[in-house]
């Protein structure tokens, strides 16, 4: 409440003890949050499943189910550990984000529950209005069954049976997604750049490190993914 109020945009969260997973962090509105331990520790916290502002965790462990970064800046650093249980979505739930920045660094398992999608740079049927840049540079595993999918862009789809609605999500700007974990213990993925979505500016997918089931530079019908 006090980083809410205050006049500031800035604000750094220091923590002493583990946080209770009753608490979920989700960020502030219209502020950017760094939340690290003190000298010497690692303490815990549980993220919400859809952040309201910028976060940064620094020498923390955090852990979260399915996680929507809606479009805010989100930052792991090297120093972090975690576990998403679910799916990474750089973009939001069911709505349009203005863009995307999520970079991910540190130690930590993503879709330990091995759904669908793995790792969605934009949105869960919705759309980006700007970029999208998504880098996930940590030593990170992807699940424990291999050939989900690491999509660049937004995705209509996140399990059997789920369709799109007709009409292809839209990217306004250009899409980056960068894989450069070393770890080589992981299930292997898809990875696509373009899946249910209309993007109007350029696809780049680079994967530096690691290894895949395959790399796509779209996937859907044709109506569906347009670059």
């Amino acid at each position: 409440e006090q980083i809410e109020n205050s006049q500031d945009t800035e604000a750094t969260i220091v923590l002493t003890a583990d946080i209770g997973t009753n608490v979920k962090f989700v960020g502030a509105a219209n502020k950017s949050i760094t939340v690290k331990s003190t000298d010497g520790q690692k303490y815990a916290l549980t993220l919400g499943s859809e952040l309201v502002g910028d976060i940064t965790l620094d020498n923390v462990k955090a852990s979260a189910g399915t996680l929507y970064c809606s479009g805010h800046r989100t930052i792991f650093t090297e120093n972090c550990e975690f576990t998403i249980s679910g799916t990474l979505y750089g973009g939001g739930k069911a709505k349009t984000v203005q863009s995307v920045y999520v970079k991910i660094n540190g130690t930590g398992k993503i879709n330990t529950t091995d759904i669908e999608n793995t790792v969605v740079g934009g949105s869960y049927k919705g759309s980006v209005e700007g970029d999208i840049y998504v880098e996930l540079a940590g030593n990170i595993t992807y699940g424990n069954n291999a050939g989900h999918y690491l999509v660049a862009t937004n995705k209509a789809t996140a399990y059997g049976g789920d369709k799109p609605s007709g009409t292809p999500l839209e990217v306004g700007g250009n899409v980056t997604l960068i894989l450069d974990g070393p770890v080589t213990g992981t299930a292997p993925q898809n990875i696509v750049g373009a899946y249910n979505s209309h993007v109007h500016g350029n696809v780049t997918v680079q994967v530096k490190a690691g290894y895949a089931i395959g790399i796509e530079g779209m996937r859907e019908d044709p109506t569906q993914s347009i670059v």
